[in-house]
């Protein structure tokens, strides 16, 4: 595939080499996206003989994607005019009816950049010509760009969907298996439906936590603070491109925050890989506590994430972000919260039950957690109480606390 991919990107993109349809029945690896033109009755097939660009999706985007693959995906994946990658500007607008916007962003590297179109990476691109001698475009992308659309085909009134219209009209999306009730109804109870920021037409990514994040929370530990701590001004952030040490941004809390004692809160979309599986995440980093929240991290798994709106991108989260729901000594339990790969260290902890009771008494504790394969290294014989104390620092160190320093000479 890779090599596919690398002879395609090195082919010049200025042949016109027939139109949209003769160009992707040639090329294997686009094969199903190329089926589903064809055998998809709509509109498009009306606009492909005409000026046009297309963003194809790869087989592996097509088998990987799990939502509905109709008329309303293949029209979000058109745009009505042919653009070049020189005339690419930040947002486009695709075929679907209520325009759902395509964000398109450019992230550098050694030499030249990728483009992004949403999620997608552009694989590479060709200028084409219809069978009436019109101008067209297609990107050959690795991911599906998946529209934001109404559960009823004839819904009236769904132009320029921004995320207030989401949050106010949440039942009327299409979203999966997914709610997000339990959030709206606290925002509307704390009068913050009417926040700008949710309504305006700048650009935002927003995390929503879903229904089933308050399980087990108490849903009245959302104030307003909470709230402004899921939106994020002036930046785009998609689970892709992925990556693993991404930096964290001021929330619109954050910018909001009045006083150098008061609640600080950076948010970031970052990723982890379990059992082989990359797992999208949305991470707050609480800066500086109050008394209602403290400093330390909390990570949510992206449950549903790149849902474009006409103000930015939302990602629908697994729990709130900022609320620290769980205990340090919750999350050293052997038998209830302690992940696989910590297991030998909770392990170990359990055994010595005053420790365990000093952690659970700390507010502000930090607790340095080895893997299993750290274990590896050394005997059960040499762990011991003493040795398990150098792990537990009684306050909170954030990541962005660290700093690396370089040993003296003869210091080991």
């Amino acid at each position: 595939m890779s090599v596919i991919v690398l002879m395609m990107a090195m082919m010049c993109s200025g042949c016109c080499a027939g139109d949209i349809l003769q160009k992707l029945g040639g090329l294997e690896q686009f094969s199903q996206f190329t089926s589903l033109l064809k055998s998809t009755e709509g509109l498009h097939l009306a606009h492909l003989d005409s000026f046009v660009t297309v963003f194809a999706p790869s087989n592996d985007a097509m088998e990987a994607f799990g939502g509905v693959k109709d008329d309303n995906l293949i029209l979000n994946h058109m745009v009505e005019s042919s653009i070049s990658p020189n005339q690419l500007g930040e947002r486009l607008t695709s075929m679907v009816r209520g325009h759902p916007t395509l964000w398109i962003r450019r992230h550098k590297r050694k030499i030249g950049s990728n483009i992004f179109i949403n999620q997608a990476r552009v694989l590479a691109n060709y200028l084409l010509m219809s069978r009436t001698g019109k101008k067209q475009h297609l990107y050959l992308i690795d991911s599906v760009l998946e529209p934001l659309v109404p559960k009823e085909r004839d819904a009236q009134d769904i132009s320029y969907t921004r995320a207030e219209d989401l949050l106010s009209s949440n039942t009327d999306f299409s979203i999966g298996n997914f709610s997000i009730k339990t959030f709206t109804k606290r925002i509307n109870l704390l009068g913050l439906e009417t926040l700008p920021e949710l309504n305006g037409f700048k650009k935002f990514t927003f995390f929503i936590p879903v229904d089933s994040a308050f399980k087990n929370l108490q849903v009245h530990l959302i104030d307003e603070e909470v709230v402004r701590a899921h939106i994020i001004p002036n930046y785009l952030l998609f689970t892709k491109p992925q990556k693993r040490r991404a930096d964290s941004k001021p929330t619109l809390q954050y910018n909001s925050t009045r006083g150098s004692l008061s609640l600080k809160v950076m948010a970031k979309v970052s990723q982890k890989i379990v059992d082989g599986t990359t797992i999208p995440l949305a991470i707050s980093e609480t800066m500086v506590g109050n008394k209602q929240h403290q400093r330390g991290v909390v990570e949510a798994r992206v449950v549903k994430g790149n849902i474009p709106v006409q103000n930015g991108i939302v990602h629908l989260i697994d729990k709130p972000l900022v609320i620290m729901s769980n205990t340090l000594a919750q999350m050293m339990d052997p038998g209830h919260k302690c992940k696989t790969r910590f297991q030998i260290f909770c392990s170990h902890l359990a055994k010595y039950p005053e420790l365990m009771q000093k952690i659970k008494q700390t507010s502000q504790g930090t607790i340095l957690v080895p893997t299993n394969e750290a274990f590896k290294e050394v005997s059960d014989r040499e762990i011991d109480e003493n040795i398990l104390s150098l792990h537990f620092l009684d306050q909170t160190i954030l990541t962005s606390d660290a700093r690396i320093k370089h040993p003296m000479f003869g210091v080991h």
